[in-house]
This record gives structure tokens, C-alpha cells and sequence, in this order.
């Protein structure tokens, strides 16, 4: 793992301080404009509705595969000058912190960190390395288009690191946001 940091230690970084203040300003936003951002709210989890009757096992690839493609699709876009991963983090940043201030409105800051935190100190975490290698990707990407560098070397190296670190980190994850985080909630 030492090696992944040392290679993403500044996008990693930079993304965190993004994602930081994106959260921030969603949670602000959310809490200047709570009817929005309960509007909001309901609109992103009336999709999910359908899952209620669906078993525990269904929504657990449901979110893995969910997440899985999200991030692979945010790596892979990063060839697009890292302009992708920059805005999937921003995004996700901002509507987190407005689904937080709704969560915490109507149900209270634990009810909130029972919610998020099991399963987000490695969700978080995964998909900001693998929009640090998206950034990566775009550099790299880029040096081929200006200096002819070899590219596809980088891909496949990062590609692998992807799938070594950040696929297992997104499965544990949404098996702990389906069966642990679920059952904390239940019990509160």
C-alpha cells in the first residue's frame, strides 16, 4: 500500500481537499435550500425504492457493480486531461454534504455517522485513489499526445493496481454497507 501513496500522494491529496470542501459547500448549500435539498433527496433514493423487495444478496452486487463501474469509468476517463475524476469527486462531494444535512434535519448527526462511516472509511478512500489514477492516466495520456511517450504501459500497470486494491476495498465496502451499515440503521 505504501507503494500506491507514494505514486498518488499529490492527486490523492488534492482530491481529498476537494472532496473536503465539495462536502462542505453541499452541506452548507443543503442547509440554505432544505427544501431542495430534501427534494433532492427523495428524487436520488425514490430510485433505489425498487430494492426494498430485492434480497440482501441482490443489493449487495447491486452496489458493488454500481460502484465498481462508477470508478472504473472515472479512471478510464481520466485520459481526458484527469477533467472526469476531477468532477466525480466534486460531484459526489457536494451531493454528499446535501444528503448529510437532510439525514442530519431529519434524523440527527449519529443517525447520520451510523450511516456513512462504516462503509465509507473504505468507499471514500477507493475512489479517491482511483480518480488519482484517473488524474495519472490523463497526465501520462497527455505526455504521449506532446512527447510520444509510451502510454499503454502506464494503463496496464495502473489498471492492475485498480483491480489489486480498489475493486477488493469497493467489495468489502458494499458488503459492509449491505449488511453491517443496514443493520445499524435498522437498530436505531
Amino acid at each position: 500500500m505504501k507503494n500506491i501513496f507514494r505514486e498518488i500522494k499529490i492527486p490523492f491529496i488534492c482530491l481529498s481537499v476537494l472532496f473536503v470542501l465539495c462536502l462542505a459547500l453541499g452541506y452548507i448549500s443543503g442547509n440554505s435550500h432544505p427544501d431542495e435539498a430534501k427534494n433532492l433527496f427523495d428524487k436520488l433514493f425514490e430510485s433505489f425504492s425498487s430494492l426494498k423487495s430485492v434480497n440482501v444478496l441482490a443489493i449487495f452486487f447491486f452496489i458493488f457493480v454500481n460502484n465498481s463501474v462508477k470508478t472504473l469509468g472515472m479512471f478510464l476517463f481520466g485520459t481526458f486531461f484527469g477533467i472526469i475524476p476531477i468532477l466525480f469527486i466534486a460531484i459526489n462531494g457536494v451531493l454528499i454534504g446535501i444528503m448529510s444535512s437532510v439525514v442530519i434535519t431529519k434524523h440527527g448527526a449519529s443517525y447520520l455517522f451510523a450511516g456513512t462511516i462504516p462503509h465509507g472509511i473504505l468507499e471514500i478512500p477507493a475512489m479517491l485513489i482511483a480518480a488519482s489514477y484517473g488524474l495519472q492516466l490523463g497526465r501520462r495520456y497527455f505526455r504521449k499526445l506532446k512527447y510520444s511517450e509510451p502510454f499503454k504501459p502506464h494503463l496496464l500497470k495502473m489498471t492492475g493496481k485498480l483491480f489489486r486494491y480498489v475493486i477488493p476495498l469497493l467489495a468489502i465496502a458494499s458488503f459492509v454497507e449491505t449488511f453491517i451499515t443496514m443493520t445499524i440503521l435498522r437498530s436505531l
